[in-house]
């Protein structure tokens, strides 16, 4: 017998050693010729690019994995085909019960349409890693069978005894060369130690030299000089779980992924992971790793973190009332620089066609534009409510209205109340400077919405804490001259600026006649038509900066102003 086949008659034995004889097979469908005749191959002959996103069920869903969701959508969807979900659940214990099914409803509300999941189904599934277990075993089984993995029995107290040697001699840490004492165990080391029920780990056989340089072409970063992997690091748990490295390279190759989008921590494992693929024996995909949403801190810049920034997570945007054409459009921003420069001029389209409406999804996404030398993107949150603010200047008075109140059932009952009770009155409130060509951005996220037409609601009025400490001769006199009717009727057959127009001269004539009449009344003497035109807005509203005052007496009726006065 030769030493080739002497080397796979050992690892065979080794195999079925961890395995059982005969339990993985074509015959049990659990082999990987098997999985590998179950799952077809994908069709690229048209260069459709299959993409996936895959988070963990342990915590919040991160603004990153929304904006990388989305450009993975995009990518996927303009080339003709599809992004699937899977879930990475395989450190069940740092799994949050709900959290699966929370992440799904978070990607579906923020509209990622995703076409393969453990919830849209698919022909490629389970779409759940801790479901795939036996797929994983089979692959691992594989590497083993072609020498590619072996079962390593060291013990903790050895491994931190190799960490320790390791730091004393100034060298990288971690399972390689000599410090890899296991690998080369005989058959019968191997079988006496899990005869004697020694606990161990699968680790990869590594064929690389840290000492040369491997060529890698990233879609985001360019062209990378990377050392070569040459750790034997672990790639199934003592509980046969595999780890993320191993799975998901599975899962991609079964999957079909062409297109590996994701956040550029993982370029330090890179390199492990390309000498998975061409230990597998198959094409690699393209990948394209993303640099981190950043913020400013003080005078510093760094990375958004779940720990310390609220809208590190995409719930925060829900809770605020952000509307998620707003949310999106900021992502794209971040994503392409260019998007800035085509949404300016896009608003101004929106302002002169109304039937146009401003939508991140008429932008032309490129990839192009991910590429960025230094550090990622920037959070601003004043570009984003600016970008919000158009996005809701746009819609209609109803469409604000729907969403308001949708967002209001969740978080603010008494706002809820009292638009479902004065639907109408609402209505026209919403619609104040909405129709125009000078639309009104006072509303940047539904939680603004309250502040901003509170005072037309006498409950939240009256429980508004500002103090009107005007002399009561002055609201006499005003409350004089809003009696007259000019300010509550409407003539349908003249445009809002003459109406406007009109008004604002009929105010000037009654300033004049208020200043002439009380000349010797300190409380007129010296007052500006601005300071005269202020008093009125704060009786009216308790706010110095509201939509035109006009409109709000219009709305507001002759009535509550009186009231208010």
């Amino acid at each position: 017998m030769n030493e080739e086949n002497k080397n796979n008659l050992r690892n065979l034995e080794i195999a079925n050693l961890i395995y059982g004889e005969g339990v993985i097979s074509v015959e049990n469908k659990n082999s990987k010729t098997y999985f590998e005749s179950f799952y077809k191959k994908r069709d690229t002959s048209n260069g459709e690019e299959y993409t996936r996103i895959a988070p963990s069920p342990t915590g919040e869903l991160h603004s990153g994995a929304l904006y990388m969701a989305m450009i993975d959508e995009i990518v996927s969807h303009k080339s003709g085909g599809k992004i699937i979900l899977r879930i990475d659940d395989t450190d069940s214990a740092r799994e949050i019960p709900g959290a699966r099914d929370r992440i799904m409803n978070l990607f579906k509300y923020y509209e990622v349409k995703i076409d393969e999941s453990y919830i849209d189904g698919g022909e490629y599934g389970p779409y759940i890693q801790s479901e795939r277990v036996d797929i994983y075993k089979a692959y691992v089984y594989d590497f083993i069978l072609r020498g590619h993995a072996y079962p390593c029995f060291m013990t903790s107290e050895e491994l931190d005894k190799m960490r320790e040697e390791q730091t004393i001699n100034k060298v990288r840490s971690g399972v390689y060369g000599k410090y890899a004492k296991n690998r080369d165990l005989t058959l019968d080391e191997i079988s006496n130690k899990i005869s004697s029920g020694e606990k161990y780990v699968i680790r990869l056989k590594s064929s690389g030299d840290f000492n040369k340089k491997i060529k890698f072409a990233d879609e985001v970063m360019g062209d990378l000089s990377l050392s070569e992997n040459d750790e034997d690091f672990i790639i199934a748990k003592g509980d046969g779980i595999p780890t993320y490295h191993f799975s998901h390279i599975v899962d991609d190759y079964l999957y079909g992924i062409t297109f590996v989008i994701r956040a550029n921590e993982w370029v330090a494992s890179i390199t492990k992971h390309l000498e998975l693929w061409d230990k597998l024996g198959v094409k690699r995909p393209k990948y394209g790793h993303l640099m981190p949403i950043n913020k400013k801190d003080g005078n510093s810049i760094r990375k958004l973190s779940k720990r310390k920034d609220p809208e590190a997570s995409v719930e925060y945007f829900i809770k605020q009332g952000y509307t998620v054409n707003a949310v999106k459009s900021y992502l794209m921003r971040l994503a392409n620089p260019s998007f800035d420069d085509w949404w300016m001029s896009r608003v101004k389209e929106c302002e002169s066609n109304k039937t146009l409406k401003l939508d991140y999804k008429d932008f032309e996404f490129n990839v192009n534009e991910l590429k960025r030398n230094s550090r990622g993107p920037l959070m601003d949150f004043d570009k984003l409510n600016n970008m919000s603010s158009d996005v809701i200047a746009n819609m209609s008075a109803r469409e604000v209205y729907d969403n308001v109140l949708l967002w209001s059932k969740s978080y603010d009952k008494e706002l809820e109340s009292i638009l479902e009770n004065n639907k109408d009155y609402a209505l026209n409130v919403l619609n104040i400077e909405r129709e125009g060509d000078n639309k009104r951005k006072d509303i940047k996220k539904w939680s603004d919405v309250r502040e901003q037409i509170f005072y037309f609601f006498d409950e939240l009025y009256e429980a508004d804490s500002a103090e009107l400490n005007y002399d009561e001769s002055v609201k006499l006199k005003i409350r004089e001259v809003l009696s007259n009717e000019i300010h509550y009727n409407v003539n349908n057959n003249e445009s809002d600026a003459v109406q406007v127009e009109k008004w604002m001269n009929y105010m000037k004539d009654e300033y004049a006649m208020l200043k002439l009449e009380n000349n010797g009344d300190n409380n007129f003497a010296n007052m500006k038509f601005g300071e005269f035109m202020m008093i009125i807005r704060r009786l009216i509203t308790k706010r110095e900066r509201t939509p035109n005052l006009f409109y709000i007496l219009k709305v507001m009726g002759k009535e509550r102003v009186l009231i208010r006065i």
